[in-house]
C-alpha cells in the first residue's frame, strides 16, 4: 500500500495521526511477570492436553460416522482444541445438538478464510474452496483442558456415541 507525501508529512508532525489501522499488544510489567511464571507451568499443561487428547482418539477412533485427528510421528501438537470431522453436517448438528442438552459446550471450527469479510471484499469467494466449506461444516471442537480428567473425557466420548445410535 502506497503512503502518501502528504501522510507521511502529518506523520511527521504528529507521531500519533496513523495512516494505517494497526494494533498495540505490547504487555505491562505485571503481565510480563504473570508469563515468565506461566510458561514455567507450560510442559506440565501441555501434556495434560495431549494425554487428554490421546484418551478421546482412544475412545473414538472406531466410531462409526466419525473421523479423529490425524497423528503423525514426525510432528507434535500442542492440542489448543479437540476436534472430530464427521461423516455429514445431520451427523456433526445431531451431535452437537445433544451435547448441548447434557450440558456440554462444543463448537464448529474457525469459518475458511475466504469466507471473512475483509477477503471477500478482495474478491475472493468460498464457493471457490468447497473443501475448506465442507470441513469447516463438518468439524466439531469438543472441551479440552488441563482442568478436565479421563472421566470427564470418557463421559463426553459416551454421550457422543449416544447420540449417534
Amino acid at each position: 500500500m502506497q503512503v502518501s507525501k502528504r501522510s507521511r508529512e502529518i506523520d511527521k508532525k504528529n507521531w500519533l495521526n496513523h495512516v494505517r489501522l494497526g494494533y498495540n499488544y505490547r504487555m505491562t510489567e505485571l503481565q510480563a511477570a504473570i508469563g515468565i511464571i506461566q510458561l514455567k507451568k507450560l510442559p506440565n499443561l501441555l501434556k495434560k492436553r495431549e494425554d487428554l487428547a490421546r484418551k478421546y482418539t482412544e475412545i473414538l477412533k472406531n466410531t462409526p460416522g466419525i473421523i479423529v485427528p490425524f497423528e503423525s510421528k514426525k510432528y507434535k501438537r500442542s492440542w489448543f482444541l479437540y476436534y472430530l470431522n464427521f461423516e455429514s453436517l445431520r451427523l456433526r448438528k445431531k451431535v452437537q445438538k445433544h451435547l448441548l442438552s447434557k450440558g456440554i459446550e462444543s463448537r464448529t471450527l474457525f469459518p475458511p478464510i475466504p469466507s471473512y469479510y475483509e477477503y471477500k471484499k478482495r474478491g475472493y469467494d468460498p464457493r471457490d474452496y468447497p473443501i475448506s466449506e465442507d470441513v469447516y461444516k463438518k468439524t466439531l471442537a469438543l472441551p479440552l483442558s488441563p482442568n478436565m480428567n479421563e472421566e470427564d473425557v470418557t463421559y463426553i466420548c459416551n454421550e457422543i456415541k449416544k447420540a449417534l445410535r
